[in-house]
C-alpha cells in the first residue's frame, strides 16, 4: 500500500499543531538536518531538534537529510566526505540511531555534471558509520540524464524523485516521488512511498 511522507526544512514550523496537522496526511517525515561540510558552510537546521522532538510525538518513523554540495572535481576527494561527516556528526548529536533513515539531497547547481562518484563517497562513509538506511533524492532529469547513474550507486540505495505537474514519477522503479511542494495547502513538499522507505 502507498503511503504519503513530508518532508520539511527551516522554511517550516516546528510546532506540535504543524506536526498534527502533517500526520493528517502523512505517516512519516524527513527533516533536513545538514548543509556543506564543517570546513565549509557548516549549515545545521536551527529547526532540527525541536522538528524531530515534536514530529516523534506523531511520527514512527522520521528520516533526516543532507542538502549535499561536495565536488571533487574542484574540491578534491575529500570534500563529498568531509559532507558526509558533518551529516552523520549531526545525526548522533541529535542522538538518533543507526536505525535513522538517511538521504542525500543532490541538485544544487554546483555539483558537476557527472555526480554518481560524489554521491558514492558520501554514501561510503555514512554507510561505514553504520547507517545502512540510504536514500538518494534528486529530480527525474538528473536520473534520465544519466548525471546519476543509477546501476552504480552504492549500497543500493532507495531512489526518491522530485516531479511536479505529472501523473507519474518519471523514473522506473522509484521507491518514493516528490509530487508536489504545497501538500494539502500545507506549504510543504509530500511524496508518495512506493516502497516503505519510511
Amino acid at each position: 500500500m502507498t503511503t504519503e511522507f513530508a518532508d520539511i526544512s527551516s522554511f517550516q514550523p516546528d510546532t506540535l499543531d504543524y506536526m498534527r496537522k502533517l500526520h493528517n496526511h502523512a505517516t512519516g517525515l524527513f527533516v533536513k538536518l545538514t548543509e556543506g561540510s564543517e570546513n565549509g558552510s557548516h549549515y545545521v537546521n536551527p529547526k532540527a531538534g525541536i522538528q524531530l522532538l515534536n514530529g516523534f510525538d506523531f511520527f514512527k518513523s522520521i528520516g533526516v537529510y543532507h542538502y549535499f554540495r561536495g565536488n571533487s572535481q574542484r574540491y578534491g576527494m575529500n570534500d563529498p566526505v568531509n559532507e558526509a561527516k558533518w551529516f552523520v556528526k549531526n545525526i548522533i548529536k541529535l542522538g538518533l540511531n543507526r536505525d535513522t533513515v538517511c538521504a542525500i539531497d543532490v541538485e544544487d547547481q554546483s555539483l558537476q555534471y557527472n555526480v554518481t562518484a560524489d554521491i558514492n563517497l558520501f554514501l561510503d562513509y555514512v554507510y561505514r558509520q553504520g547507517f545502512h538506511y540510504l536514500v538518494v533524492y534528486a529530480s527525474a532529469s538528473w536520473f534520465n540524464s544519466q548525471r546519476i547513474k543509477r546501476t552504480q550507486l552504492k549500497y543500493l540505495p532507495a531512489i526518491w524523485v522530485a516531479s511536479y505537474g505529472v501523473s507519474q514519477p518519471g523514473v522506473d522503479n522509484a521507491q518514493a516521488w516528490q509530487y508536489t511542494n504545497n501538500g494539502y495547502q500545507l506549504k510543504t513538499d509530500f511524496n508518495y512511498d512506493f516502497a516503505g522507505i519510511l
